[in-house]
């Protein structure tokens, strides 16, 4: 993999907002853990990208097997913003 650069990540991106009652349990939840709701939310998100990980992977192979491409070839091109979903073509069956 390439070397992390912190640069081109973005600090911050945005959440639509959540209703009421999650809204009111995360701020309960961060204030539990002596955290602002970012930093909380923050968490939250990373814990479950790492909790799912195999299986977003595993959607990136398929994906990339019907594109006829190769993971990493995927993987590069949607880390480089190279592609987006609308741009997936499946090859008919």
């Amino acid at each position: 993999m390439s070397a992390l650069n912190l640069e081109a990540m973005p600090k911050r991106f945005w959440v639509g907002p959540l209703g009421v009652h999650d809204d009111d349990w995360l701020t309960i939840w961060a204030f539990l853990n002596n955290r602002s709701k970012s930093a909380q939310a923050a968490s939250l998100i990373s814990f479950r990208i790492r909790e799912r990980k195999a299986a977003i992977e595993e959607m990136l192979n398929y994906t990339a097997e019907r594109m006829g491409i190769s993971p990493d070839d995927l993987r590069r091109q949607i880390l480089r913003k190279e592609i987006s979903p609308g741009d997936l073509e499946l090859p008919d069956e």
